[in-house]
C-alpha cells in the first residue's frame, strides 16, 4: 500500500477502467506556433536550449484539462502551427512495467477550410531494444465541423518522455507523405498507460468501399477530381496508388494516413480506366537505429468512366421505303479529333448519312435530379428508304476510347394492296 500512494504521488496518474491517465511534467515545442504567441505565450512558456525551443509548464494550453469537445472554435483556446513541428512530451518515473497505450489528441476539424491533423508519427526516442510500436487511428474520419478526438494507439515501455511528430509537407523523414490539411489546432492531449499488452495491428486492412466504380456527374465537366481510399482499421498506413492518370495527380492523406486522395487535375479521356489504391501497415522498429517497414499490404480497385453513350431510342421500328434515323449521344469527356463511326452487324461499314453535332440534353438530365443543360454529341445515320434487308443491329462508335452504343432497326415490310375486278359477263 505504502508503494502504490508513493506511486501515484510521484507520477500524477487517475486510473479509470483500466488506463491510467499519466499528467505530463511539462512540454517543449520544437517551433513556436502561429497562434499562442505575444505576452500570452510568453508568460505560460520560456525559451529552452535553443532559441526554436520553448519549454511549457503542463498546466498551459496543451494539458489544462480543457478539451473543448464539441465546442465551436476559438483560437483562443487552442496552439496552432500551419508547418511541420515537434512536440516533446516529458515524464516523471513510472515503474518499467507500464506500457503506453495510446494518446488522444482533440484538435478542431474544417476540411474545407484546410483544419485538421496532419500525419502523425510517435517517436519514444532513441534508447536501443525498445519494443514494436505504430501510431494508429482510430475515431478519425469525422464528417461534422468542430473539436473532435483522435485516438493513437501505440505499445511500448514508458519511458521519460516521447516525441510527437506532426507532417504537412515530406521532409528527410522516410515514409511521410503530404496532408491534405494545411493548419492544426490543437487543444489538449492526453497520455494512457497500462500493464496490459495491446499489439497493433491485429486485423488485416479492409477498405470502407472496396471495388467502387466511379463515374463523375458528366453534365458538369470539370477540369479536376478526386479519388480517395478509406480503411475503416486503426493503424498508421503508407499509400501508393496505380492508375492511368497516377503520373500526372498529386497524392494527399487524411485523417493521419486513414484516408489516400489522388488529386487529378487537366483531366483528359486518358484519365480513364482502372486504379489500384493499396495501403500497409507502418510498423517502426526501434532498435539501435530506426527501421520502418510496410507490412500486410493492402489493395483496393477503382475503375474510373469519364465518359458515357446514350440513345433516344434503343429500338427504331420503321416501315419500309420510309426513312430511319438512329441518333447516339456521347457525353464527357471526348478525345481530341475524335472520329465517330456507324457499323451494322458489328463488323460492316453502315450505309447512310452521317451527321454529327451538339445536342443539349437537358431532358435527360432529369432521371439525375439536375436542372442544368449541357452540350453534348449527337451523331445521327440517316437511310433515306430503308429495306427489310437493312434491319439488325447498328453501333456507332468513337474513336480513341471504348465508348460505344448499339441500336436495333427494324424494318416491317410494307404490305402491298391489290385491286381484283371481276368482269361480269352477260348472258
Amino acid at each position: 500500500m505504502m508503494y502504490l500512494v508513493a506511486m501515484l504521488v510521484l507520477s500524477s496518474f487517475v486510473q479509470s477502467s483500466l488506463q491510467i491517465e499519466i499528467t505530463p511534467e511539462d512540454y517543449i515545442l520544437f517551433l513556436q506556433p502561429a497562434t499562442y504567441t505575444g505576452g500570452v505565450f510568453a508568460n505560460d512558456c520560456s525559451f529552452h536550449y535553443f532559441p526554436r525551443y520553448y519549454r511549457c509548464p503542463n498546466n498551459s494550453r496543451l494539458s489544462d484539462d480543457v478539451t473543448n469537445e464539441g465546442s465551436d472554435f476559438n483560437p483562443d483556446n487552442f496552439i496552432g502551427w500551419n508547418e511541420n513541428f515537434r512536440i516533446l512530451i516529458l515524464f516523471e518515473d513510472l515503474p518499467l512495467n507500464f506500457y503506453f497505450t495510446h494518446i488522444d489528441i482533440y484538435y478542431y476539424h474544417n476540411p474545407s477550410l484546410g483544419y485538421g491533423l496532419p500525419t502523425v508519427r510517435i517517436d519514444p526516442g532513441r534508447l536501443p531494444k525498445s519494443p514494436l510500436i505504430t501510431a494508429s487511428n482510430s475515431q478519425a474520419s469525422q464528417s461534422d465541423n468542430g473539436v473532435v478526438k483522435i485516438s493513437l494507439n501505440m505499445l511500448v515501455l514508458y519511458r521519460s518522455h516521447i516525441f510527437l511528430r506532426f507532417y504537412f509537407r515530406p521532409d528527410d523523414v522516410s515514409k511521410i507523405q503530404p496532408s491534405l490539411a494545411t493548419q492544426t489546432f490543437i487543444s489538449e492531449i492526453r497520455f494512457f498507460a497500462d500493464t496490459e499488452l495491446i499489439l497493433y495491428p491485429a486485423i488485416p486492412i479492409k477498405f470502407k468501399s472496396p471495388s467502387q466504380i466511379l463515374q463523375p456527374e458528366t453534365a458538369y465537366i470539370q477540369s479536376s477530381l478526386n479519388l480517395s481510399c478509406t480503411v475503416v482499421n486503426n493503424g498508421s498506413f503508407y499509400w501508393t496508388w496505380t492508375g492511368p492518370g497516377v503520373n500526372n495527380g498529386v497524392m494527399k492523406v487524411a485523417d493521419t494516413t486513414r484516408t489516400s486522395i489522388l488529386m487529378l487535375s487537366n483531366i483528359s479521356p486518358s484519365d480513364a480506366g482502372n486504379y489500384t489504391c493499396s495501403a500497409s501497415y507502418l510498423y517502426l522498429v526501434l532498435d539501435d537505429y530506426y527501421d520502418v517497414k510496410l507490412i500486410m499490404t493492402a489493395t483496393n480497385n477503382i475503375t474510373l468512366t469519364l465518359s458515357k453513350a446514350l440513345t433516344v431510342a434503343s429500338t427504331v421500328i420503321v416501315q419500309e421505303g420510309n426513312r430511319a434515323t438512329l441518333s447516339c449521344i456521347f457525353i464527357g469527356y471526348l478525345p481530341v479529333n475524335y472520329e465517330i463511326t456507324w457499323m451494322y452487324m458489328y463488323n460492316v461499314k453502315a450505309d447512310g448519312i452521317i451527321a454529327n453535332g451538339q445536342y443539349t440534353w437537358s431532358n435527360l438530365l432529369s432521371q439525375n435530379s439536375s436542372s442544368s443543360a449541357s452540350p453534348a454529341i449527337q451523331s445521327n445515320l440517316t437511310i433515306t428508304s430503308v429495306k427489310v434487308t437493312n434491319s439488325g443491329p447498328y453501333t456507332c462508335t468513337v474513336s480513341g476510347i471504348r465508348l460505344r452504343k448499339t441500336i436495333s432497326l427494324i424494318v416491317l415490310k410494307k404490305e402491298r394492296k391489290f385491286t381484283l375486278q371481276v368482269s361480269e359477263e352477260l348472258e
